[in-house]
């Protein structure tokens, strides 16, 4: 064992010493005795670390028990001074749960990859506990009688710091596993609530329960900002919502994305008017900033009333699993309707029946982890063209029998794409359409793909309606567009039918109006209206192919015939105008030689051959007609 180990094992062993003489009458002294022990321990926690790095000596034992010590000690003095009457036992619960839940937090960071440091809010809230902790045990008002009063103003004044830094580096927390190591510099630390009507003056609002600043991800500039439920709930008041305002004015002028970690309860009321005007604020200035920087949100815990409107405005939103609630109205406050019986709020509930959410998570790390991987495939902005990473994978690489996954566009795409790696959106909302981006020599690429293996060979409304809504975003950033066609119709039910039409309208202009580069691929059937849809030649796509086996025409030969021939009766007659009409009408090689497809490939090649394409179409330049903007 090395010598910074067997100091921090002396830490821990110093415990029940540094407790016997702090609580035990009998001990002479003991308090004086107790405040040697503790000052000792902490100068093996400034000792052990120091030596570890200058002489390389960290170990994984080390950076288990390091940490786990001080906390050990920390939380016994507390124990202790609630024993003795000193500090008020929530108090001592708060900061003990703080601690337990970045503990729990750094270990489910590190089981997805990610390392978090002590951020600067941590360091400065444990060298306040230890001072805290040294002055109280000191206890200079039985020394001092005569300014024993002024004394324990102080020690309160001490133990109300410890409290309310405990929270702000909970808050902070997020933040600093969200982006590289010791890279965030808050931006309004010292900004509080203005406001001291009705009960607002009996409550610290440290931050004004919200975190912001700048940091970076992988090297690349993004702005930050992390709510705190444990201020008035994570309430939105004026000066909240002016920090927000302010970052997202930085994040415009330096070309830089915004992400928004939301813990909100929604409008403070105590602000009432202030509060409306503070949430208007934060919707112009992401209205403003649509289109031109990447917003994305994380929902960790409430995010409910017109709080929702937040994640409406962003281009991409997570939620955790368990903990985040999203609803314009409570689950209770819906007629005929409670949480016990349909929870609306629920983040399964809103994966599934919302377009708002892309993907649900398991817990806080995993969400971080993920924003994380949609930073380094999107642009820092929309006049961005540097967004892409040196590619390790093999151009010419040949993926055999990839035309007998046809029918499971997510398979595909997964093997095309460098290393293998397709970051997918809205997975659980629309089981016929998939979208997400991939690689293709280390540069983005945005993917929309009918997936006939999870929700059939037809378009449905949700699945225009999200990739028409992917193509706005890739068209906004200059994302290349990549389409997979397997679609022989439109869904075909009652319920579709309501809108059907203006959702299929939706995805063509989309496609349509377009001007980054655009190639289609044709795996399996690209027949009637929803094909032209799905990014055909028609409609402007730059490059189309097809693999041998693609159908492409009106509709199915079958149904063709039925329909020319309905008169006929001869069997045989009738297979021959089956099989004529599929090689002349329905078939790659007929939409080949009328101009339709550009190329005719072999599954194996789809990787190079897609590469190649956006290769070519790299300075592509389109203009469209003046306007203002389309009405579709």
């Amino acid at each position: 064992m090395n010598l910074p180990n067997k100091l921090t094992i002396m830490r821990a062993i110093l415990i029940p010493f540094f407790l016997v003489a702090m609580l035990w009458d009998a001990v002479p002294y003991g308090n004086w005795i107790a405040l040697v022990i503790f000052a000792i321990a902490s100068l093996t926690d400034m000792l052990d670390g120091k030596i570890a790095r200058k002489y390389n000596l960290v170990t994984n034992f080390g950076k288990f028990m390091d940490p786990l010590a001080d906390k050990l000690l920390v939380s016994s003095a507390m124990i202790a001074f609630v024993e003795l009457g000193r500090i008020p036992c929530w108090i001592v619960i708060v900061i003990i749960a703080r601690e337990f839940i970045i503990s729990g937090f750094r270990l489910v960071a590190a089981d997805n990859g990610i390392v978090i440091a002590a951020g600067i809010w941590g360091k400065i809230k444990t060298a306040e506990q230890m001072v805290m902790i040294c002055i109280l045990l000191a206890d200079f008002g039985s020394i001092f009688p005569n300014a024993a009063d002024g004394i324990a103003v102080f020690e309160n004044v001490l133990i109300y710091i410890a409290l309310i830094l405990t929270i702000v580096s909970l808050m902070d927390y997020r933040i600093h596993a969200l982006l590289d190591d010791s890279s965030f510099v808050e931006v309004g630390a010292y900004v509080t609530a203005r406001n001291t009507d009705f009960n607002t003056q009996d409550h610290e609002t440290p931050a004004d329960g919200v975190v912001t600043g700048y940091g970076t991800i992988d090297g690349r500039l993004v702005y930050v900002y992390s709510q705190d439920a444990t201020v008035l709930g994570g309430s939105i008041g004026e000066m909240h919502a002016a920090k927000i305002a302010k970052i997202y004015d930085m994040a415009l002028k330096m070309g830089a994305p915004v992400i928004g970690l939301v813990d909100c309860a929604g409008l403070r009321l105590q602000e009432a008017t202030d509060s409306l005007n503070a949430f208007g604020s934060i919707y112009l200035k992401q209205a403003m900033a649509s289109g031109v920087i990447p917003q994305i949100t994380g929902v960790f815990g409430v995010c409910g009333g017109g709080s929702t409107i937040i994640p409406g405005l962003s281009d991409i939103t997570f939620m955790v699993k368990d903990n985040a609630k999203l609803f314009v109205n409570s689950p209770n406050a819906l007629a005929n309707n409670y949480a016990d019986k349909l929870d609306t709020a629920d983040a399964a509930y809103q994966e599934n029946n919302n377009a708002l959410v892309d993907e649900v998570l398991e817990d806080d790390a995993t969400v971080l982890g993920r924003i994380r991987q949609v930073v380094a495939m999107l642009p820092s902005n929309n006049e961005d063209d540097s967004n892409f990473v040196e590619c390790v994978d093999d151009l010419n690489r040949e993926i055999p029998n990839l035309e007998g996954l046809a029918d499971d566009a997510r398979a595909v795409l997964t093997h095309i794409s460098d290393s293998n790696v397709f970051v997918e959106l809205k997975k659980e909302y629309a089981k016929d359409m998939v979208i997400g981006f991939i690689k293709l020599n280390g540069t983005t690429v945005g993917c929309v793909a009918n997936q006939v293996a999870d929700g059939g060979d037809v378009l449905s409304t949700k699945g225009a309606y999200i990739a028409a809504e992917f193509v706005n975003f890739l068209d906004a950033f200059n994302i290349p567009v990549l389409t997979l066609t397997n679609v022989k119709g439109y869904k075909a039910t009652v319920a579709e039918e309501a809108g059907m039409a203006k959702a299929a309208a939706k995805l063509t202009y989309a496609f349509a109006n377009a001007t980054v580069p655009k190639v289609n691929l044709v795996m399996g059937n690209g027949l009637g209206s929803a094909y032209l849809a799905m990014n055909s030649k028609s409609i402007g796509a730059d490059i189309e192919y097809a693999w041998p086996t693609a159908k492409i025409g009106t509709m199915e030969p079958d149904m063709a015939v039925k329909i020319m021939y309905a008169d006929e009766k001869d069997a045989d007659k009738i297979a021959e105008a089956k099989a004529e009409y599929t090689t002349k009408m329905s078939s790659a090689m007929a939409a080949a030689k009328r101009g339709y497809v550009d190329d005719i490939i072999e599954g194996a090649a789809t990787r190079k051959r897609l590469i190649a394409a956006f290769e070519m179409l790299y300075t592509k330049r389109e203009e469209r007609p003046l306007k203002k903007h389309g009405a579709v």
